[in-house]
Order: C-alpha cells, then sequence, then structure tokens
C-alpha cells in the first residue's frame, strides 16, 4: 500500500503544519528505535497524515489531528491507529504512549487559538496569556539539533533555555578563528610596500620622458627616495622586549 499524503496548503498554514520531508522522518526513526527499540507505542498530536510515524510503524498509534482530510490519509496509512479529530488543545486523554512523536504548530500564536481552545490552556495553565504555545514543556531546556537533509548529518546541537518572548533556533556552529601571524602580515606589507614604490618610479619616470624633463630632476627623486629609506634603516628604533625588562 502506497503511502497517502495529504497537504492543502491554505488549510495547513492556518494551522501552522508543515509536512516533515523524508530524511527527517527516518532520521527521527533511527533516534526513536536507538532509545525504545523497534516498533514503541506512539503518540502525535499534531498527527497529519503520519509522515513522522512512517519509518517507525508503531506498534499502537494515537494521533490527534485537526484536519479531517488528513484524518482520512490517517486512517488509509494506519487502519489500526486510534485517531482522535479535533485540536490538540482540546485533546483530554489518560492514556500513555512509549514516546511522543510530534511536530507541534510552534509558530500558532496564543491569540490565534479558537476561544474554547484558549480556555482550555488557561484552566491547565492560568498563567498563560500570550506567546507561542507549548502544552507538554515542564521547564525551559530543550536540545536542539540542526541536521543537514542533503549530507543526512547533524550539523550543530546544543542544549537551550527557551525565552517565551524570543523564538530562537540552532545555528551554524562558529568557524575556528584564523590565528593571526604578525611576521607574516609584516611581510605580506613588506611586498605591498615593494611593488607600490615600484610601480610609482615607473609611473614618474614615464612622466619625466613623455614631458621630456631633465633626467636629473628624476634621479634626484629617487636620490631623495633612498636617503629617506637609508635615514629609517639607520635610526634606533624600539629596544627588543628583553633588554627593555
Amino acid at each position: 500500500m502506497s503511502f497517502e499524503e495529504h497537504n492543502n496548503r491554505k488549510k495547513a498554514n492556518k494551522f501552522a503544519e508543515y509536512i516533515t520531508g523524508e530524511s527527517l522522518r527516518r532520521y527521527l526513526a533511527g533516534k526513536v528505535e536507538k532509545y525504545l527499540g523497534k516498533n514503541p507505542s506512539v503518540f502525535d498530536g499534531a498527527a497529519g497524515s503520519g509522515q513522522l510515524e512512517q519509518f517507525i510503524q508503531p506498534s499502537k498509534f494515537i494521533a490527534v489531528e485537526i484536519q479531517a482530510e488528513s484524518c482520512a490519509a490517517l486512517a488509509n496509512n494506519y487502519p489500526d491507529a486510534e485517531i482522535h479529530n479535533t485540536s490538540f488543545f482540546l485533546y483530554q486523554s489518560e492514556s500513555k504512549s512509549d514516546c511522543v512523536v510530534m511536530n507541534p504548530p510552534f509558530s500558532l500564536k496564543f491569540k490565534e487559538l479558537s476561544a474554547e481552545e484558549q480556555e482550555a490552556i488557561t484552566t491547565e495553565y492560568p498563567w498563560k496569556k500570550s506567546g507561542v504555545v507549548d502544552k507538554t514543556k515542564s521547564n525551559n531546556k530543550t536540545h536542539r539539533e540542526l541536521y543537514d537533509c542533503t549530507t543526512n548529518k547533524i550539523i550543530n546541537a546544543d542544549e537551550w533555555l527557551i525565552n517565551p518572548d524570543k523564538w530562537d533556533t540552532v545555528s551554524l556552529p562558529e568557524q575556528p578563528k584564523e590565528k593571526t601571524d604578525p611576521m607574516k602580515l609584516e611581510l605580506m606589507s613588506q611586498n605591498q610596500l615593494k611593488e607600490q614604490v615600484r610601480t610609482q618610479l615607473q609611473f614618474s619616470r614615464l612622466v619625466f620622458d613623455l614631458e621630456r624633463w631633465p633626467r636629473k630632476d628624476f634621479e634626484k627623486f629617487c636620490d631623495e627616495l633612498c636617503e629617506v629609506i637609508q635615514y629609517e634603516k639607520k635610526e634606533v628604533g624600539i629596544a627588543p622586549i628583553g633588554m627593555m625588562l
């Protein structure tokens, strides 16, 4: 039986639903198997068509999904699943599963919910008045991973303290800063200076030749430049650090 996926973007956008690609589904299935073994029981409060569970193949599947069309596809994909066509925030049950697998509507704002949903949340969490809704969190810590679906590799991972007023995502790791080598920079600067002097002298000589100015004036300029260099060469500089101590 082929896997059926329902994706009505107009409705999905309303509920902040996004389909998870196959690469992430396989990655998630590997995580679940690592900690729980094969075919655990699963609860998904924003199940969609059951994409996240495609490669987990749960032995028992409790699914909550607000879109009726997605529930129909879900029933086709998982005939034995316990499906509840309702909002996650209105779902009430004490049933337990081995794990929760869920891509929640993380960008859905409290004020965008229905009055019934807002009431259900504030009944359970009286302090909740605004912001992004996360019904299942019991503290402000979360583990985040940045996963590259092209290479199937974790690029970065960290633990983040959630700030309800600012949503932040895991970022690419900082590239190691190149160590500065003062001697290397000085040699580069010297080479650039020599090239600049050579270019300027060639240009000056060309001007003298085109204007037919006396050659001796150009030679005088070169001699004056040499004098500046010789003066700096003989000038006493800063004493080495060892001699200053």
